[in-house]
């Protein structure tokens, strides 16, 4: 895991995130939202659902942010058995965690924060089960992008971190899941023929 972290480390230097440096503190008291997400975006119902992508070093360094973030968080996550195996951190627990409190009243995603000025058009759709282990997940992905050509630099739609997560809660701008799903983000990603098509996660966890 350290060699993984270190090389995934590597990666965020070019990628605009860096692993560490001082965050901002989380009024929940949860993992501390990093300094250099930013804080604004053009919105998900102002950019076409196809758009929101981010590319796939963005994607890897993001979830190893997380796991940085608070290594006292992760553990605990780690150790829960709530719907889960104990060792695995998923989707369910990432989204509630980390991303819903990082993107809360920002009606962005966190790949339109990241690429707030120029949207990435999706090349590779990423099928996944949110019971799945996250780190499984990256390293499967990146193991298929290692052997098959795909680019640290391809932009993949990554549904969790796509569309904007906690628009639903009371008191939050919006947009919630209807009225994204009213957009029909999966169908457009699909019809928008990405150039690597689509790469459906099989994990120990969920698939």
């Amino acid at each position: 895991q350290a060699t993984l972290a270190q090389a995934i480390g590597s990666w965020t230097q070019t990628a605009g995130l860096p692993m560490s440096g001082a965050p901002q503190s989380q009024r929940d008291g949860g993992p501390p939202r990093p300094k250099w997400l930013p804080a604004s975006g053009p919105g998900n119902l102002n950019v076409p659902p196809e758009d929101w992508g981010m590319t796939l070093r963005q994607w890897a360094a993001f979830i190893m942010s997380c796991r940085i973030a608070s290594p006292e968080k992760w553990q605990e996550l780690e150790n829960s058995t709530d719907r889960k195996r104990e060792g695995d951190v998923n989707l369910y627990q990432i989204c509630d965690h980390y991303v819903k409190p990082w993107t809360r009243n920002l009606g962005n995603s966190i790949a339109l924060l990241l690429n707030g000025d120029k949207p990435l058009k999706a090349e590779l759709m990423i099928s996944h089960a949110w019971g799945e282990d996250i780190i499984e997940s990256m390293v499967a992905v990146l193991s298929k992008a290692s052997c098959t050509g795909i680019q640290l630099d391809t932009v993949i739609w990554f549904c969790t971190f796509a569309q904007y997560q906690p628009g639903d809660e009371e008191g939050d701008c919006g947009p919630g899941v209807a009225a994204q799903l009213a957009l029909d983000p999966f169908k457009r990603v699909i019809a928008s023929n990405p150039r690597f098509g689509m790469l459906v996660i099989h994990t120990s966890a969920a698939e």
